[in-house]
């Protein structure tokens, strides 16, 4: 076996055998192949090829003249494989790499390569391919999110090479954007933010496993996937964006000086294209997670994922207690004192125990559908080579109708309230089929979506949230709080005042204030900072221009989606359907957590004393007749 190289040897390797982009030769200058490595994050200006064999030496000898933008898309699309290479856990070497499926399905030219897909398919593919069958990668897992608005992203000088694409940097007049931390201080303490008092801890847990159902945006990484230190390393601005501590801030008398900050990895667009007025090509961030709601936080993102949690007789595999199987703690020493983790398709499971529990309850529901289903008839005398896919897909296949069924009926309007449910065509049907599918709706989720508006409920585990997700929305280019506004026909600010129409309006007077202390201008305000400080619509936990995002997004992922639930050909019959609308997110929780006897209809709004939502037997909520499946 070859020796084994790390992921930027890796990356220089490709580079020089395969043709990704543009068609490599001849002899590259030392300093064009430098360029390249600088892009792939090595600190030295040129290699060292004493590692390296002398067939790799011999590979190494490029074309002359090749453009550094076809370097740099060659880069972006080494971190694409690298960032799929480094979550599967895939440590590579010379040939083992060259002769990988990565590798060869890169089609060599761009890596988003369509596949051949069956449109008498009756089940969704795990990893969403082929749910559009004119464009199969629509919102399938290992692409790049899309945008709503073009990226602004920083300029500068790494390397000696110009760059286009740095963290957000400046604002209105070129004035630099003040510390991601410092707005964190000022505007986003707890004494600040403005709190819904009427939802439920579940409410926020389904949340964050809904987000996670929904993406997942892979950082740069070390060697061998090792967690970089952007602060104690001297590492290039395009793999790190460290956050300095104020002077004023409370860690600063322990020395504190850095918060670890290390960008999302950088890839190209899913066509692999160059703008003319960017020369390095535009730098896009991968989601490797379906954009559908799907249950990926339940079955994973590909079929590996699932593999690896999928029992027999249709069942996902259990331990002890009816919970999730265990994995090894990525953590070494804790793991040498027997602390494991729980194992779902979403490898963050064990984040929080609000999330293991929300997260828990949709595993326990598949297993406890698919035992049902496997008594009937349909599918009791199926051959053996056939009832187990039988009984699992169609298990999975309610599973996933019942979470789309509750974002839709209770999380959506908690969130962004009835009025936006109303101008959006967001309710589900209380009969018949929805007939809204449109082909050529792309359900590929934005940028903003996932980097801002779906991240307003996020706990933090001891993090400073705040700073990371404001500094995020900056890594990713995203434009300003009052860019959004304009795009969804809201007003701009341009003042700090919230009586006027160009004044913050939608914000109390105290949160203009603190706004006011830290940017120099309304135009400046960070997307994810403005959108959380916004004065929650009627009967909704978000502010107006969140409301709207999340609306427009949610939309796109109901209408491009082919095997949505109420879909008359890719869906269920007339009879299963309505027993699938008798079931509520409360009753999902008590066939699936034995110890609790009464819960309030309504699962994500705290119980009413004597009102609507007061708490009920479980017995007395509505099941669905799995009889019908027979």
């Amino acid at each position: 076996m070859g020796k084994i190289l790390t992921w930027q040897q890796t990356g220089l390797l490709v580079v020089a055998v395969l043709q990704f982009c543009e068609v490599i030769t001849n002899v590259v200058a030392t300093t064009r192949l430098a360029k390249f490595i600088s892009c792939l994050g090595v600190d030295t200006a040129v290699p060292d090829f004493k590692s390296l064999s002398p067939g790799i030496l011999g590979a190494a000898k490029e074309t002359r003249g090749t453009s550094v933008a076809a370097l740099a898309r060659s880069c972006r699309v080494m971190n694409w494989v690298m960032a799929i290479a480094r979550h599967r856990g895939v440590r590579s070497s010379a040939a083992t790499f060259i002769n990988s499926p990565a590798a060869r399905n890169s089609g060599l030219k761009c890596p988003f390569v369509e596949p051949v897909c069956d449109p008498n398919a009756i089940y969704r593919t795990v990893d969403g391919t082929c749910n559009n069958l004119a464009h199969p990668l629509w919102g399938s897992a290992y692409i790049p999110l899309a945008r709503d608005l073009p990226a602004f992203y920083g300029r500068g000088i790494v390397h000696g090479l110009p760059r286009h694409d740095l963290p957000r940097q400046t604002g209105r007049n070129n004035v630099p954007l003040p510390n991601a931390r410092l707005v964190s201080n000022i505007v986003h303490a707890s004494s600040s933010s403005i709190r819904e008092t009427s939802v439920t801890m579940m409410y926020t847990n389904f949340g964050q496993a809904l987000s996670h159902d929904l993406t997942d945006t892979p950082m740069e990484a070390g060697t061998d996937g090792a967690k970089l230190n952007c602060c104690h390393e001297k590492l290039p601005t395009q793999r790190c964006a460290t956050i300095k501590i104020p002077s004023s801030d409370f860690f600063s008398q322990y020395g504190r000086k850095c918060m670890n900050f290390f960008r999302s990895t950088e890839v190209t667009d899913i066509n692999c294209r160059s703008d003319s007025n960017v020369p390095m090509g535009r730098r896009e961030q991968l989601n490797i997670a379906t954009s559908f709601i799907d249950g990926t936080q339940v079955y994973g993102r590909d079929k590996v994922e699932l593999g690896a949690i999928r029992g027999e007789e249709g069942l996902l595999k259990t331990s002890f207690g009816n919970q999730c199987p265990f994995q090894k703690h990525p953590n070494q020493k804790a793991f040498e004192m027997g602390v494991n983790m729980l194992k779902s398709g979403d490898e963050k499971m064990s984040e929080s125990p609000g999330l293991v529990a929300s997260i828990m309850v949709w595993y326990r529901e598949h297993n406890r559908i698919a035992k049902k289903l496997a008594q009937l008839p349909n599918f009791a005398f199926l051959p053996d080579n056939v009832r187990s896919n039988k009984i699992f897909e169609e298990a999975r296949k309610i599973v996933i109708a019942l979470i789309q069924q509750t974002v839709y009926r209770e999380y959506l309007p908690v969130t962004v309230g009835p009025a936006a449910m109303t101008k959006y065509n967001l309710w589900p049907l209380a009969n018949g089929y929805y007939t809204g599918y449109n082909a050529s709706v792309n359900p590929t989720l934005v940028n903003s979506f996932a980097t801002a508006s779906m991240r307003f409920g996020h706990k933090s585990n001891g993090l400073d949230l705040s700073s990371l997700n404001i500094q995020r929305g900056r890594d990713h280019g995203l434009p300003s709080y009052g860019d959004f506004r304009r795009s969804v026909s809201l007003s701009v600010p341009q003042e700090w005042s919230t009586h006027r129409e160009y004044g913050l309006k939608d914000m109390t007077p105290d949160t203009v204030n603190r706004f006011s202390n830290v940017y120099g201008s309304p135009a400046d305000i960070d997307l994810w900072s403005g959108g959380v400080s916004e004065i929650p619509v009627t009967g909704g936990t978000v502010g107006p221009l969140f409301a709207e995002l999340l609306s427009k997004q949610f939309s796109r992922l109901r209408d491009g989606d082919r095997f949505w639930y109420e879909n008359k050909f890719t869906g269920f019959r007339q009879d299963r359907l309505a027993e699938i609308r008798k079931v509520s997110f409360a009753k999902v929780i008590c066939n699936n957590m034995p110890d609790i006897e009464t819960i309030q209809p309504k699962a994500f709004i705290i119980p009413s004393s004597g009102g609507s939502n007061d708490r009920v037997p479980c017995s007395s909520l509505p099941d669905m007749n799995l009889d019908l499946w027979r």
